[in-house]
């Protein structure tokens, strides 16, 4: 896979990722999904920008987001700063498209220069492509896939059921 693949796809899991409802934790105050009465003229038809929440990912884009974020563990552990500058610049908002921790921002968190965080994200980006190529060369079809199956050669062919093989009288015909 190529290193700007692999960065697609890390975006794409970052925004799904956000866009997803968590259950909350605690009591929440009671609320109401009405929209908010019209209390002005000025205020209704349009006058006002309503933000909207992006939808909720389908079951498929989940998954694809489980499989994208788990590429970040091919990165080896001891090189943890790596792992937190992939998963920092993975946060892409999903109404905007824009990412959440710029390159200073994640420069300041891990405390060290935006160039050096660039060149270390393009490190830990071709170590997750390189290990993703060595396991497609290799054959590895991902943890979730099916085992193939074998065929079976000589298979036994089934029988009728009939009245004799389950023990009916013989009036009783299937």
């Amino acid at each position: 896979m190529h290193p700007d693949d692999v960065i697609a796809r890390l975006e794409q899991a970052g925004a799904t990722l956000l866009a997803l409802r968590l259950a909350p934790v605690c009591p929440q105050e009671p609320r109401s999904s009405l929209p908010e009465p019209v209390r002005d003229v000025s205020a209704s038809y349009g006058w006002a920008k309503a933000t909207g929440r992006p939808a909720t990912p389908c079951g498929a884009a989940i998954d694809m987001m489980d499989e994208a974020l788990g590429w970040v563990s091919l990165i080896p552990a001891d090189r943890y700063v790596l792992r937190r500058i992939i998963n920092a610049r993975a946060l892409v908002s999903p109404s905007t498209g824009r990412h959440l921790f710029t390159w200073s921002a994640i420069g300041r968190l891990i405390g060290a220069d935006r160039r050096a965080v660039t060149r270390w994200h393009a490190q830990g980006i071709g170590i997750i492509a390189k290990a993703l190529h060595a396991s497609q060369q290799r054959g590895h079809r991902g943890r979730n896939a099916p085992a193939p199956r074998s065929p079976v050669l000589h298979r036994p062919r089934r029988q009728p059921l009939t009245a004799q093989s389950l023990d009916l009288p013989a009036e009783c015909s299937l």
